[in-house]
């Protein structure tokens, strides 16, 4: 929580670059409820970064005027705002201030918010199924490299970047939920393609790769070759 909790003002980043949401997507916020399944205050929702700045806020409410309060991730909070007519959050409980984000500034991160919920999904399914849900097929991810065609010279048919697990003889796909975020981590200068998860899956499981969306976060998720 420290890291997240520290503004930095170097280089003046944007709000969004300061925050980290999507790094810190699974950091638990306390949101304060008027009402039970309702999340928003005056049309705005109020987040809290710790239990000492919730019962700061509770501690000025007048006694007639009920609350109460809910505690999800950082991801769900920003996917709420995204989804729903609101006008933006409220993150209450940095040491340098409270901090608003109006829904317009979150739209970057809709998409990706999005999908990391869409992942957790099918990373439980898949525990509970032993494959990846139909939800995924037509989702578009960003591959360092690209698939092979018919076309494709023999020198080339594995030019696409991977990862091995310590102890795995599988070998997985990386992908990536936008392309910036596949250029950012394309170390090794492959030519980015996209392709839908249906057609990656289908090339992997046929050549026993696995798949493994983000693998630097905390939200990658790995699919083995069986599973797809």
């Amino acid at each position: 929580m420290d890291d997240m909790q520290r503004l930095d003002r170097v280089d003046e980043p944007t709000k969004l670059e300061r925050l980290q949401l999507i790094e810190h997507w699974d950091t638990p916020l306390y949101v304060l409820m008027p009402k039970k399944d309702a999340f928003l205050i005056n049309g705005v929702m109020e987040t809290y970064l710790t239990a000492e700045s919730l019962t700061k806020r509770i501690q000025v409410i007048p006694e007639d005027q009920k609350m109460a309060y809910s505690r999800i991730p950082v991801i769900a909070a920003v996917d709420m705002v995204c989804q729903t007519p609101c006008m933006g959050m409220w993150l209450y409980g940095f040491p340098e201030g409270d901090v608003y984000i109006s829904r317009q500034e979150l739209e970057p991160l809709k998409y990706i918010s999005e999908m990391i919920i869409k992942l957790q999904v099918a990373q439980a399914t898949v525990l509970s199924e032993r494959k990846v849900p139909g939800s995924l097929d037509d989702k578009v991810f960003y591959m360092l490299g690209e698939l092979p065609t018919a076309l494709t010279k023999e020198d080339d048919f594995y030019n696409f970047d991977t990862f091995q697990p310590q102890g795995s003889v599988v070998e997985y796909v990386k992908l990536y939920l936008t392309r910036e975020r596949a250029e950012y981590y394309n170390v090794r200068n492959f030519d980015i393609h996209s392709y839908t998860f249906k057609q990656i899956a289908k090339y992997c499981r046929n050549m026993k790769y696995g798949i493994v969306i983000e693998p630097q976060q905390g939200f990658g998720t790995a699919f083995a070759p069986n599973h797809l």
